[in-house]
């Protein structure tokens, strides 16, 4: 008989009879077409908005971004000017800003910016946290600005600006205040010759023509497509896994019909066929809605990151689904290869069909094909990085997998005497694949929840936590009435105490390698040195010679000098040299902050507080003064990756939707394997409380090692991250983790209510009379 033929007369009438275990099959294969080629769409419509705008975030054709001064290069910039060139220059402050109760960290740029000299302009960053726009006002130190306008990218600006946020003017009075960077813009032909030239003048300065600005938006573009690619990876992963299972469940559930179909002499080949038919009709509406909505999903994650774009990538989306029905349409043949196990006689004799060869041949061809599929993804979106991440991925949950079997497998080989416990054991023994399965997706759910929702608080708190171990202090403050803070500062019973540094800005230079940067040079009172900066090596301020100073480990290791060697300093204008005697921790704060006790000559100037308190109550009695927090470092921090993981979190979210509906056709799947066991189990006058119980063991089991599972890689991946970019040490808090527990809870009691829903409307025995 055709296979037409069949698929006419059976396949076609069955849709009904599996419309729930199809329907898992269709959301999940949405979810995942939606996710994945809304990914490439993202990632180009960002580009090609970015590239455009490469030359307004550069301001100048080149952009030089300086820590230090150097005479020839200032001179050179000045020929420069002369041969037509357009040059204007940033002074780079460091401040807080207020309004009403707020105070916020950020930089001040002080240029030629076409303003008034009471206008102001905003970054996004700075404009939503106070909640400011257009025509409102601001007050730096006692300066009132009105807000003509908000930057809606980093324009012209420093790392450190773009980190914290920025306002920019065209006129301030700096007060105490020390400009710690200058930015160059230049205009001009033939760039690339004055960048050359200007680079081998101060290499240290940090150059930034259009192409380079350009590449940079690309390499941070990459560093977003691998967040999306593991992403992508986990969400096809459970959609492959789903679909298979899926299949395999359907065929198990009709191998009787197909037993029938072999013994009245059709063939493997086109009972196959028509099977195939059936589930890639059925494949195609999900794989048409998935493609469609790729669209619209990646405009709107566009529009999350502000990002205009003139075109969208229909493109995508067409060829996407020609490669996704290619892939499915594969596993599908790949699933389905499973009737040739069907053996007719053993079926119609109730005797156990033996899947094992099959499901062996099934593994290997789809771990085979999934691997494939992720390259032909990655030449799809032209970006090899992706390939490379999905790889670790999966290599990376096969090996979590292949633990958490293992783990199941020993923890049943006991043999408990309570009767519910023995029955729940062995049910785990015969089904430990299945069970490792389930294991791993719900620590798949968890995992999404825990990135998606919990790492931004993690990663903020773990940065100051290891901050705040490593120095004395947590504000610091700049006043422009040093004596009347001092006496506020003393009225506090909240500040345990400070210290008062007395500045000078400087240079080092070290002309064996020509490297180059700036340094501040610290004066430090004994009478006023209560907040200590903890020595790791070498004397203390106090101990030693005048001239001798101390250096931060950090600055020690950049510029590769310890203790008893020399140091050659420049410092207004006047070459100094000093001895190292110490090195203190810095808590990566002030790295090239250089202490040394204060000379009774010498005066106050540019003073600098740090600052111990509880609490922030002394900073509203202070006047003219600006504050800084330390623990603005993990707000900046966090900036980093709300702009880095924006797009990520979101996705996230629609993972976690196909990872509970994956996890619920595990659940269903599962029930429908155990269905005779049951039966058996209430036929024994046993009844559903003992199905209830043993279900919430297992559940119980499974939610226990899907939490270490989770919980685990969760802190591998963020504890590694740590210590290799920011040096420092994770920390947990439940503060961090109440929404992800929440959720995991919330979906626990779900999953547990469904598994009851589907014991308490089995009735009946018509499973067992089958059997006989």
């Amino acid at each position: 008989m055709k296979w037409t033929r069949i698929y006419s007369l059976y396949n076609k009438n069955k849709w009904k009879s599996s419309k729930i275990l199809l329907l898992f099959i269709m959301v999940s294969v949405i979810l995942t077409v939606g996710i994945s080629l809304s990914i490439p769409q993202v990632i180009s419509g960002m580009e090609e908005y970015l590239t455009g705008q490469a030359k307004e975030m550069n301001q100048g054709d080149l952009k030089i971004i300086t820590a230090f001064s150097s005479q020839p290069f200032d001179t050179r910039v000045e020929e420069l000017q002369a041969d037509g060139y357009e040059v204007s220059v940033s002074e780079v402050y460091s401040i807080s800003v207020k309004y009403h109760s707020n105070k916020l960290f950020c930089q001040l740029l002080v240029g030629d910016y076409e303003l008034g000299a009471e206008e102001i302009l905003l970054s996004k960053e700075i404009a939503a946290k106070l909640g400011l726009g257009v025509g409102d006002s601001l007050t730096i130190m006692d300066q009132s600005y009105l807000i003509t306008g908000v930057e809606q990218g980093a324009y012209g600006v420093d790392a450190t600006s773009e980190m914290f946020g920025y306002v920019k003017v065209s006129e301030f009075d700096s007060y105490n205040l020390l400009a710690t960077t200058r930015i160059f813009y230049l205009k001009g032909t033939d760039i690339d010759r004055v960048k050359e030239e200007l680079s081998e003048l101060v290499p240290q300065y940090t150059y930034t023509t259009v192409a380079d600005q350009e590449e940079n938006t690309r390499q941070k573009l990459n560093m977003n497509l691998l967040a999306l690619s593991t992403l992508n990876t986990m969400s096809i992963l459970m959609s492959i896994l789903s679909t298979i299972s899926t299949i395999v469940m359907i065929i198990i559930e009709r191998q009787k019909d197909i037993a029938i179909m072999k013994l009245i002499s059709i063939g493997n080949r086109s009972i196959m066929k028509a099977f195939r038919a059936e589930l890639k009709l059925m494949l195609l509406v999900p794989l048409a809605i998935g493609s469609c909505l790729s669209i619209p999903l990646a405009q709107y994650l566009l529009q999350l990151k502000q990002v205009k774009i003139e075109r969208y990538h229909f493109e995508y989306a067409i060829l996407g689904f020609v490669l996704y029905a290619f892939i499915y349409f594969i596993f599908v043949n790949i699933a389905t290869g499973v009737i040739g196990a069907i053996k007719p006689l053993s079926v119609l004799k109730n005797e156990k069909v033996s899947w094992k060869k099959a499901v062996i041949r099934i593994v290997f061809s789809s771990f085979l094909f999934t691997l494939i599929s992720l390259i032909g993804y990655s030449i799809f979106i032209g970006k090899g990085s992706a390939m490379v991440s999905s790889f670790a991925i999966i290599i990376f949950i096969l090996i979590f997998f292949l633990i958490t079997l293992l783990i199941i497998r020993l923890a049943v080989t006991f043999k408990p005497r309570n009767q519910m416990l023995r029955y729940t054991v062995k049910s785990l023994r015969s089904n430990s694949f299945s069970f490792a399965l389930t294991v791993l997706s719900i620590a798949l759910t968890i995992w999404f929840v825990l990135f998606g929702f919990s790492m931004e608080t993690t990663c903020k708190e773990s940065y100051n936590s290891s901050v705040q171990d490593k120095i004395s202090y947590n504000y610091m403050m700049v006043s422009d009435d040093v004596a009347g803070s001092e006496l506020e500062l003393n009225s506090y019973k909240d500040v345990e105490g400070y210290t008062k540094l007395s500045r000078e800005i400087g240079t080092y230079y070290n002309e064996v390698d020509s490297s180059g940067r700036a340094i501040i040079l610290c004066g430090i009172d004994k009478e006023f040195y209560t907040q200590q900066f903890a020595l790791l090596e070498g004397e203390d301020v106090f101990e030693g010679s005048e001239q001798e100073i101390l250096i931060s480990d950090k600055f020690s290791g950049q510029v590769e000098k310890s203790v008893g060697d020399t140091l050659e300093l420049l410092v207004n204008n006047r070459k100094e040299s000093y001895r190292i005697k110490g090195i203190y921790e810095s808590g990566g704060v002030n790295d090239n902050f250089i202490l040394k006790a204060r000379g009774r000559e010498a005066s106050w100037q540019n003073v600098l507080f740090l600052i111990k308190a509880d609490t922030e109550d002394f900073l509203t009695d202070i006047k003219d003064a600006s504050f800084v927090d330390i623990n603005v470092m993990g707000e900046a921090i966090l900036k980093m990756l709300n702009d880095f993981l924006l797009v990520f979190k979101y996705l996230c979210g629609i993972c976690i939707v196909a990872a509970i509906l994956f996890n619920s056709n595990m659940i269903y799947m599962n029930h429908c394997n155990s269905e005779r066991e049951s039966a058996i189990i209430r036929a024994l006058g046993l009844g559903k409380g003992f199905l209830y119980q043993s279900a919430m063991l297992r559940f119980g089991t499974s939610l226990v090692l899907s939490l270490i599972i989770a919980l685990g890689l969760y802190g591998i991946i963020l504890k590694t991250a740590l210590s290799v970019t920011l040096g420092a040490e994770l920390t947990l808090s439940i503060y961090a983790l109440r929404l992800p527990i929440l959720f995991v809870l919330i979906i626990a009691a779900a999953y547990c209510l469904l598994s009851f829903y589907l014991i308490r409307r089995t009735e009946g025995y018509e499973v067992l009379r089958e059997q006989v």
